[in-house]
């Protein structure tokens, strides 16, 4: 999560791996080069819908966005959005995974979006179903809108739009769960506090995303439970005057991993106590995320 964009196709190519995310990216920027019309793209989303999403806005518009775009699985599953972990094969979808033995590999790889709930049987099973997800306990200071597997996302998005450019700015935490080999089933479960800025541009009423100058700033203090006294963080603080971008991710904390945490539960012991961030680029206004600014003075 920490990688450059440089570091990480570095260490795919070590690896000898080509990964979801990295395809993905090459897929959306030969389309955005064509500048297509809605109809011309919906016609193209027939064959690359494995890896791109377009997506309807109120307004009328439309966002063309990457498939899996805010599960950290896309950057372990190869291009099929297929992992192996033993003799296990996992298929990611937007809000599932599916599991099959190693034999079965031909059948995952034929799965798609529309198909793989057809397909769940003694062999094909689903790992975790989202209509289990929805809880009342889930009200936190940062909205759940993302659970892929055991993967849980938490944020906040905010949006600036002038005319057909647009600036996107968001803080979130991630919890990664990774399973403990041979343990019975036991997880460590790693948090990670990140901010994000992501321009756009519409072209024939579609959202791209879009290289352009980003300026931002995230000024953000949490809360955490220490003793069983509440305690307030340091500030956490990142400042860019300009930089050439089409996507700017900064972690901010790596927390401790915990044993055997339900990512939910660990709003119990933590939560953001004041964010004063803002992104612009030189198209667009500042988008803003903003509580409880009075803690900066």
């Amino acid at each position: 999560m920490s990688m450059t964009e440089q570091e990480r196709l570095a260490w795919e190519q070590e690896q000898g791996f080509i990964s979801f995310v990295t395809t993905s990216n090459e897929v959306y920027e030969r389309i955005a080069e064509k500048e297509l019309s809605i109809e011309q793209l919906k016609e193209e989303m027939l064959s690359l819908s494995e890896y791109l999403v377009l997506e309807q806005e109120e307004s009328g518009n439309y966002v063309l966005l990457h498939a899996l775009e805010s599960t950290p699985k896309r950057f372990l599953v190869n291009k099929n959005r297929i992992l192996q972990i033993g003799n296990t094969l996992y298929k990611v979808f937007e809000h599932n995974v599916v599991m099959a033995d190693v034999q079965h590999r031909s059948t995952l790889e034929s799965l798609t979006e529309k198909t793989y709930r057809n397909a769940i049987s003694d062999e094909i099973q689903l790992m975790i179903c989202e209509d289990e997800l929805k809880d009342d306990a889930y009200n936190v200071s940062l909205n759940p809108i993302y659970i892929i597997g055991d993967d849980e996302r938490y944020l906040l998005e905010r949006r600036n739009d002038n005319g057909s450019y647009r600036t996107r700015i968001r803080v979130g935490m991630d919890f990664l769960v990774r399973f403990i080999p041979n343990s019975g089933g036991q997880w460590y479960t790693f948090p990670i506090l990140w901010g994000e800025v992501q321009p756009y541009r519409r072209i024939a009423g579609i959202w791209y995303i879009n290289e352009r100058t980003i300026s931002c700033e995230f000024n953000i203090y949490y809360d955490y439970k220490e003793n069983n006294i509440w305690m307030r963080s340091s500030k956490l603080f990142y400042s860019n005057s300009g930089t050439q971008r089409n996507n700017l991710y900064i972690p901010f904390q790596n927390f401790s991993s915990e044993l055997n945490l339900v990512p939910r539960h660990y709003f119990n012991n933590f939560h953001i106590a004041a964010l004063q961030c803002w992104a612009k680029t030189e198209k667009t206004g500042q988008a803003k995320i903003e509580h409880n600014i009075f803690l900066f003075n």
